[in-house]
């Protein structure tokens, strides 16, 4: 995402929102930030780290587990944080 308009002038990146999941033992922040006409998603924080693996097979299945509970709960906000938006852009289109 660039953050240039098409003139070369610099747009600014605001944050409209952050979205945090909590699945079991893991958790994750997510920040959603607007540059002009484009929405972009930025992980801010997630804990155990998204690339941990586990020190043992018992270990790595539950953060698979939580790692797929966080994937349908984020899935499920953001439906409704897109939603909420489209809501505010059409009030204020009016």
């Amino acid at each position: 995402m660039s953050n240039e308009a098409s003139s070369g002038q610099k747009l600014s990146t605001t944050t409209v929102s952050s979205v945090a999941v909590h699945a079991g033992n893991a958790s994750i922040v997510i920040a959603v930030l607007k540059c002009g006409k484009w929405v972009k998603l930025q992980l801010a924080e997630s804990t155990p780290n998204l690339l941990e693996i586990g020190s043992n097979q018992d270990e790595t299945k539950k953060l698979l587990q939580d790692h797929e509970l966080l994937l349908t709960k984020l899935k499920i906000t953001f439906i409704r944080v897109l939603c909420s938006g489209e809501k505010t852009n059409k009030q204020s289109m009016c």
